[in-house]
């Protein structure tokens, strides 16, 4: 935890930057109201600032200085000329380098004489005249000039003040989510496992109290179910209802915020117009909002964030605020740079706008934002996932760069929102360089050895670095990235679940053998197809001789041994996997190995306390059997916690259940505490292949009812039930409406558990 830590520090870093940039304060209005007139005023022949061509630094014409001195004595208080040309002297450091000459002096001393003696002019004094000695504006055009003002920092108040509410909204979401983590651990701590496990007096039923109903109600409505898709499979990855409200909350508050606090008026100094004072007010708070939001997108996209930890929230929670902020954050960007668009061809400037630095920088940013929302699509993640982590790297490397040139005309007012990002790239970059150089790089100095072996009829790629974890005993459930240095593309790292495991002792294999379910496949071919979608689990339903009683009767611990085994399950798409078959497919014989070098970073995840349950039910389909396989290890490892494991796997193909069954699941099968049932979904797969042995494995036809088999264990469980699912979007959708239905009836403490399947 402590190296992640230092990834808070560029968050306060932000913080601190938006905290410490200078407001106009009410004081300095006043001498900010006569700046704002004699910037219309043009000196010794030259243009105004005001004007398109202008001289963009008055603070050197002495014409100009004197003017602002005597336009502050006249119309400001002594301590309210002081604290506004204090300000300008700032603006005048930054612009021009120079500091204005002391105010105190002139007063003492005035060049001009009195300031009766200077010459007052009106507003349409300074569009008929070039001035080449002091004047101060008449009481009609400082008014207008104070009301200016007044106007256009207000707005830019709030600008700042609503870019705060941002950060605040994130901080008091992660206080919450940290402060129920807090508690969550101090309740696992006080309960007594044993109690819980055997007697069931710990947390075992659900209580009745105020407190308890209303913690019920929030997990049924609030926690548990999707924000949509509740009964389907969706193309996209769906957030649970408390993340779609956090998630709505957070783009109402960026949408709301971009309308308050603006007062136009006819013949602002700064914009004549009404219609062009609303639209800079508007695309400043648009752009403000937009560059706000830089931070927090980087902060929730790292590996090594350090929320993760305090939390105790998954990376696809964290991925998802990710996501929204950075459309959000587009959405803003991209009305900010319409919105001058429009507003400089209302003033014929828009194609001389291109000419300027920060104009097509701007540009460029808004651009490749798109490019990276774009990108970012689910469907576009899956298929090409190798694209999709060229393409981020680039344009995200990109937005930086022009964001920092766009706004740096601002004198350094956003680099608080810029170097904070920097910083949390950095770092996070470093973190996993330093963990792939201790962990794969220096023990062998190649790389970590590893033995790539596919075989068609699976479509399985079981990548085998045992070798890596012969020293360690690594978390169950706990992913790594995987990389293949000495390519082309060698950068890329791709996230798979560590599956620990061991094969069985002779003495359990003959027991499993004994206890196992006679299981002809043909019985299930017999079935119709709508009785094996209709009623998957009447097919077999039976309790594997398996009495509901607490037992002591734990596997072997062999993590650390020579018989242990450490393997990457590995379904190929396209990109790093699809290299990784092709390496394979074109080797001799059905089931092809090959040595390859990797680098392997991690770990990542956190352990669940899924031990602290007396029953526990694992829900997976296809590939999430790889969430499932170290944590069965650990559960059954441990003596009498819990003393119930029932594994429910969905696959397609049944010669993938029948290698899993031969190699990672072979230290498990013969357990008395545990129970699977496995559902081939393709019917092609359910045939038997001649001279097949008996199974040691309850196989059934179709899909599982959840919800039945969900009602079925909690109706036997004599403690508390935990629910773990990693699968499809409908599994996980089917398993969350089933544990809710739990919670609305009377009967055993049940809590859920979930490992998002897909990255």
């Amino acid at each position: 935890m402590a190296p992640k830590a230092l990834l808070i520090l560029p968050v306060l870093a932000s913080i601190q930057a938006v905290g410490a940039v200078t407001y106009l304060q009410g004081s300095q209005y006043c001498a900010a109201a006569c700046s704002a007139a004699l910037n219309h005023v043009s000196f010794d022949g030259k243009q105004p600032p005001s004007a398109s061509h202008g001289s963009p630094v008055p603070c050197t014409n002495k014409h100009y200085i004197l003017s602002l001195f005597y336009c502050a004595s006249t119309y400001c208080t002594p301590n309210e000329a002081r604290s506004g040309l204090a300000y300008n002297n700032e603006t005048c450091l930054a612009e021009a380098g120079e500091p204005l000459p002391s105010y105190a002096t002139f007063m003492e001393y005035p060049p001009a004489g009195s300031v009766g003696s200077v010459m007052r002019i009106s507003e349409q004094d300074v569009k008929k005249q070039n001035f080449t000695r002091p004047i101060v504006p008449d009481q009609d055009f400082y008014s207008v000039g104070y009301d200016s003002t007044v106007a256009q920092n207000r707005a830019t108040d709030y600008n700042w003040n609503f870019a705060w509410a941002l950060y605040g909204y994130w901080g008091l979401v992660i206080l919450i989510g940290t402060s129920n983590r807090a508690l969550q651990y101090l309740r696992h701590r006080r309960s007594q496992p044993r109690l819980d496990l055997i007697k069931g007096e710990s947390f075992g039923r659900q209580s009745d109290s105020p407190i308890a109903r209303t913690g019920i109600w929030i997990r049924r409505h609030m926690v548990l179910p999707l924000a949509f898709g509740n009964h389907r499979e969706t193309p996209f990855t769906v957030p649970t209802r408390v993340e779609g409200l956090l998630i709505a909350l957070y783009v109402v508050m960026n949408f709301v915020f971009c309308f308050p606090g603006y007062h136009t008026f006819e013949g602002n100094l700064y914009a004549a117009e009404t219609r062009i004072q609303l639209g800079q007010y508007f695309c400043n708070r648009a752009g403000t909002l937009a560059i706000a939001n830089i931070p927090i997108i980087w902060i929730f996209a790292t590996r090594n964030d350090p929320f993760l930890w305090l939390t105790g929230w998954s990376y696809a929670s964290f991925s998802q605020f990710h996501r929204w902020a950075a459309r959000t954050a587009t959405l803003l960007a991209i009305a900010h740079g319409a919105g001058y668009s429009i507003i400089d061809g209302w003033e014929g400037a828009y194609h001389e706008a291109w000419q300027k630095e920060f104009w097509y920088c701007g540009a460029i940013s808004v651009i490749s934002m798109s490019v990276l929302i774009g990108s970012s699509l689910f469907f576009i993640r899956n298929r090409w996932y190798d694209v999709f982590l060229g393409i981020h790297f680039i344009f995200a490397l990109m937005l930086l760069v022009c964001i920092w040139f766009h706004v740096k005309i601002q004198y350094g007012a956003f680099n608080g929102f810029i170097w904070p990002a920097v910083a949390i790239w950095s770092l996070d970059r470093i973190l996993r360089w330093t963990r792939i150089l201790c962990i794969s790089v220096l023990p062998n100095l190649k790389g970590t050895k590893a033995t790539a072996t596919f075989d068609e009829n699976k479509d399985l790629i079981r990548l085998d670095v045992t070798e890596f974890f012969k020293k360690h005993a690594p978390i169950p459930g706990s992913f790594y990235y995987v990389y293949e240095p000495g390519r082309l593309r060698g950068y890329e790292s791709h996230p798979f679940t560590l599956c620990t495991w061991n094969h069985a002792l002779p003495a359990s294999r003959s027991s499993s053998s004994t206890s196992s379910l006679d299981s002809p496949i043909e019985k299930e071919m017999e079935k119709t197809s709508d009785d094996l979608l209709n009623s998957p689990n009447d097919s077999k339903d039976v309790e594997l001789g398996i009495e509901r009683t607490p037992t002591d009767d734990p596997i072997p611990d062999k993590r650390k041994s020579s018989e242990a085994h450490h393997t990457f399950l590995i379904r190929p798409r396209n990109g790093f996997t699809d290299r990784l078959r092709t390496k394979t497919s074109t080797l001799p014989g059905e089931e092809k190995s090959k040595d390859i070098r990797v680098l392997i970073e991690g770990p990542y995840g956190c352990e669940l306390t899924i031990h602290q349950y007396s029953t526990v039910v694992l829900v997976v389909g296809g590939a999430g059997i790889t969430a499932a396989i170290s944590r069965m290890y650990s559960l059954l490892r441990t003596a009498g916690s819990p003393h119930f494991v029932r594994l429910v796997w969905a696959t397609q193909k049944r010669e993938m259940v029948d290698d899993i069954c031969a190699h990672e699941l072979d230290g498990v099968l013969g357990s008395p505490r545990l129970r699977t049932d496995f559902y081939i979904t393709s019917s092609s797969t359910m045939r038997s292949p001649e001279g097949e042995k008996e199974s040691r494995v309850t196989l059934n036809a179709g899909r599982p009812d959840i919800e039945t088999i969900l009602q079925e264990e909690r109706s036997r469980c004599q403690g508390s039930m935990a629910v773990f699912c990693c699968g499809p979007s409908g599994m996980e959708a089917s398993t969350r409406n089933g544990v809710v239905k739990l919670l609305g009836e009377k009967g055993s403490h049940v809590a859920f558990y979930q490992e998002r399947f897909g990255w």
